[in-house]
């Protein structure tokens, strides 16, 4: 396998820098590259030999970054990349919360898109080939996943995800640069700039209520957003809103750490880990604390340590809000997967002000004012957009019969079956939050202004999406 290689590779690797280090240690002047790149070395290590190799839980990417144009014998302009990105993602894996939460939507989509007869319905219409049905998905592991739960509960199916995944869930290339359009130069630098402003205007100093309508459309865009400026008087000053949940940060660091300073001693008044008057202590004292898909307690600290770290730069006394989501991901998380840690009321005070941050930055990640909405949404979206389209017009036109999907009329006598002809064609599309987020904009906004009624979303539409806080 590609990783395993690349494995391999990687431990040769970090043999020869060792044996460098060992030769020259005390000739040579080591450069401080090169400690940089031995750690990384160890750290792809490290993450690969953690699980066995396989499924979906790991990926590796190169992306080219610098390339050099050169004038070739025969006179033709020969393009070579010199500089590579080399991207190791793992984790990302979903739980059994979301693998739930999926089949309950499969489930729903079920009973409320289709009728629901009594001689079975769609389940009826599936079972007899005559369910026009294909999903599809971006290439990421955790997508696919929620995509064959959705179809295991759309279906009514039974047994593992992995097969369903299989014989169901398509990742086509098209589907790919359709659902995931990550490689977009052009949008990254409009998200870039979006970056930009969110990290100026809510690193700001100011109070809610003592600053006019004018200043609050300059940080968080137009007041029609309705749930961002609800966010913000929540927030009320964003500066001292930031540092708050740094100080509850580092409050859990040392909570953290006190837990293991317990568990590196062994905790010898409690060899057993017998469970005590009190209900943490008796969690404390287990010498081996289980956590969700593995984690070592070790680990989830650092984990912390390191977003407490690249919270705040104190040298340039900024504050990174691209951070935010992950404070409110990881403290969500933690309470939905490690709550047995007794460490709810600080992530209970945590995730409260992470929310309320999250909710003003994570829209305006994708725009911030509604021109720029409309603007990434529509280069984000647009090869989708075009496919659903394309959808609705052969769901309302096409009047050919395709022969996959009817049943062989003469056989009609021995099927109890009412209505031989009928059909149904369903497309599902299972794509990351960003896509959500800018294909919404492209709906509600279909004008530059704001306040215009036009929209292809109906008023009760537009009313639900402004009130609700991960959309607007």
């Amino acid at each position: 396998k590609p990783l395993e290689e690349f494995l391999k590779t990687i431990i040769l690797m970090i043999a020869e820098k060792e044996e460098e280090a060992r030769t020259y240690g005390g000739k040579k002047k080591k450069k401080s590259d090169d400690g940089k790149l031995l750690y990384k070395l160890r750290h792809m290590r490290d993450v690969l030999q953690r699980w066995k190799i396989g499924g979906l839980n790991r990926k590796l990417q190169i992306k080219p970054q610098k390339w050099n144009e050169t004038v070739g014998e025969d006179g033709n302009v020969v393009i070579k990349c010199t500089e590579v990105e080399l991207i190791l993602k793992w984790g990302g894996n979903l739980t059994r919360l979301g693998e739930k939460q999926a089949i309950n939507l499969g489930q729903r989509i079920r009973h409320e898109l289709y009728p629901d007869a009594p001689g079975g319905g769609i389940l009826r219409l599936h079972s007899t080939f005559r369910h026009d049905l294909k999903i599809k998905t971006s290439d990421e592991g955790r997508v696919m996943k929620t995509a064959a739960a959705g179809a295991k509960g759309l279906l009514e199916l039974e047994g593992e995800i992995p097969p369903i995944l299989v014989s169901l869930v398509h990742k086509e290339k098209d589907s790919i640069h359709m659902l995931d359009p990550s490689g977009n130069k052009e949008v990254k630098r409009e998200l870039e700039i979006c970056k930009k402003k969110i990290n100026e205007n809510l690193q700001r100093d100011v109070d809610f209520d003592k600053t006019s309508v004018e200043e609050h459309e300059q940080i968080v865009g137009p007041v029609e957003l309705t749930s961002i400026h609800t966010a913000l008087r929540e927030v009320k000053n964003p500066r001292k809103a930031l540092f708050a949940i740094r100080a509850v940060v580092g409050e859990l660091l040392e909570q953290l750490d006190e837990m293991l300073g317990l568990l590196t001693s062994c905790d010898e008044s409690n060899p057993e880990g017998t469970d005590r008057e009190g209900g943490e202590s008796g969690a404390l004292s287990a010498v081996h604390i289980k956590l969700y898909k593995g984690e070592t307690l070790l680990e989830l600290t650092e984990r912390w340590r390191l977003l407490y770290r690249k919270f705040y730069d104190e040298d340039t006394d900024t504050f990174d809000l691209s951070r935010v989501p992950d404070v409110h991901d990881n403290v969500r998380f933690d309470m939905l997967h490690n709550p047995h840690l007794g460490l709810t009321e600080t992530l209970v005070k945590l995730y409260n002000m992470a929310k309320t941050m999250a909710d003003c930055v994570v829209p305006q990640e994708y725009g911030t004012t509604v021109i720029e909405k409309r603007s990434i949404g529509q280069k984000m979206c647009r090869l989708l957009l075009d496919k659903i389209k394309y959808d609705l017009i052969i769901a309302r036109t096409d009047d050919q019969v395709d022969m996959r999907y009817m049943i062989n009329m003469e056989y009609s006598a021995d099927l109890p079956i009412n209505t031989m002809g009928r059909r149904v064609r369903t497309r599902l599309y299972f794509t990351s939050e960003s896509h959500l987020h800018t294909l919404l904009n492209v709906l509600r906004f279909t004008y530059n202004d704001p306040r215009s009624s036009s929209s292809i979303l109906s008023k009760r539409g537009r009313d639900l999406v402004d009130r609700t806080p991960e959309l607007c």
